[in-house]
């Protein structure tokens, strides 16, 4: 019975462990946890003092919550006094993963978002998104209730009604924006990630998922899908299907023209949003990087978003790509650029952490640690292994069978 206990209880721990597999880079600098939220389940990394000022982190697409693991490391030293709080998010979380399309529209994500900042029992935090984290922010901002936020950076993305100006048709479209984004069409179909041969998953390493199957990748795309269905209330503009000839135009094109190729479509006009997010009355950081591609951040239509912010507004343009933290072709010039956001971030929070009338509490007084699923998986492996070699040790040698 002893022996067959230990095996159990081994076969246990593997089961139990395999949760925080699809968690890479967990450590005792910034551990990770299981946090329960809206009835979903998501992979949360952590840093700071834990009564530190809260900062909750969105990451963009096809990233992930270790995509803000340089951030989170700084804030781990305590000298910042921020509680940085990155999960990775609908869609990317294995126990996060709905399989209705529709349900990833960014009004659902907003109530992720705030149920894990209830998890936390945050009275109110700072948010800081990036690319179609930074638009789910941008929805979190003008929608959470009055005072639950204390201020928004937004890395990459400018208001989502200024997106919807310059992306759709008419006076205010910004050509070179909407043939950069011309491949949001062919992410936003429903089984992009599956369609001829699962090609855009295999050239996009499938998302950085480590199933490597398309039907996880999809549930990462369907963060597209859902912006631009028709039962969206707050649908984006789609931006136009454009010809291989007009792709040219753009720095982006090698990335633009192969995406093209792999998932054809025909030519076709940008399409009109509808819904408006309007005022964002809190402060709000708009940094956007100046060698950035893929978002022309730096062009007038994109800051239009001054208009949309009655809240204190700093506009700030780095010397940075598409990826803020690290350098390199896709991110900083050098990593002292890198280091510079990461200030510059902080900086920003810390000058908005006291409003009117001195501090305000950020945690409830009754503050309890979040409801979350802990991993035993350690401590069950380590009794397991005790159990099965204290049944070893009672049983008679001629008897191996017994143990398998």
């Amino acid at each position: 019975m002893m022996g067959r206990l230990g095996i159990l209880l081994l076969c246990q721990t593997v089961r139990a462990g395999r949760l925080n597999e699809t968690m890479p880079y967990c450590s005792d600098v910034v551990p990770c946890m299981q946090v329960a939220a809206n009835n979903f389940t998501f992979q949360c990394r952590l840093a700071g003092p834990q009564q530190g000022t809260p900062v909750i982190l969105l990451h963009g697409f096809p990233k992930w919550s270790y995509w803000w693991l340089p951030l989170l490391a700084r804030w781990e030293t305590g000298a910042d006094g921020l509680r940085g709080i990155a999960c990775d998010l609908r869609g990317y979380s294995p126990a996060a993963s709905p399989d209705d399309p529709e349900l990833y529209a960014y009004s659902h994500m907003v109530a992720d978002v705030l149920a894990i900042a209830d998890a936390f029992q945050l009275k109110a935090f700072h948010l800081v998104g990036h690319d179609h984290g930074a638009n789910l922010g941008w929805n979190v901002a003008g929608l959470a209730p009055a005072g639950r936020l204390l201020s928004y950076t937004s890395l990459t993305m400018p208001h989502p009604d200024a997106f919807k100006r310059l992306m759709g048709p008419g006076p205010d479209a910004d050509e070179l924006q909407q043939l950069t984004s011309t491949f949001n069409n062919q992410f936003a179909l429903i089984d992009s990630a599956s369609r001829n041969g699962e090609v855009l998953s295999w050239f996009m390493d499938y998302g950085g998922f480590e199933t490597r199957r398309a039907e996880d990748f999809q549930r990462a795309l369907w963060w597209y899908y859902a912006a631009f269905s028709d039962k969206n209330p707050s649908m984006g503009a789609r931006p136009p299907v454009d010809s291989f000839a007009q792709v040219w135009k753009t720095d982006a094109m090698p990335l633009i023209l192969a995406i093209q190729k792999m998932i054809p479509l025909r030519v076709a006009p940008a399409q009109p949003g509808r819904g408006h997010l309007g005022n964002i009355s809190i402060p709000v950081m708009f940094m956007c990087g100046a060698q950035d591609n893929l978002i022309l951040c730096t062009r007038a239509s994109h800051k239009r978003t001054a208009e949309y912010v009655s809240g204190a507004y700093t506009y700030r343009n780095v010397s940075c790509a598409h990826d803020f933290f690290y350098a390199g072709r896709t991110g900083c010039s050098t990593e002292a650029d890198a280091g510079a956001v990461m200030e510059a971030i902080t900086t920003f929070i810390l000058s908005h952490t006291r409003r009117e009338g001195g501090p305000q509490p950020l945690l409830s007084h009754d503050a309890q640690p979040p409801r979350v699923l802990q991993d035993y998986s350690l401590p069950l492996f380590l009794v397991g292994i005790f159990v099965v070699l204290f049944a070893a040790s009672r049983l008679p040698l001629h008897h191996p069978p017994y143990l398998l």
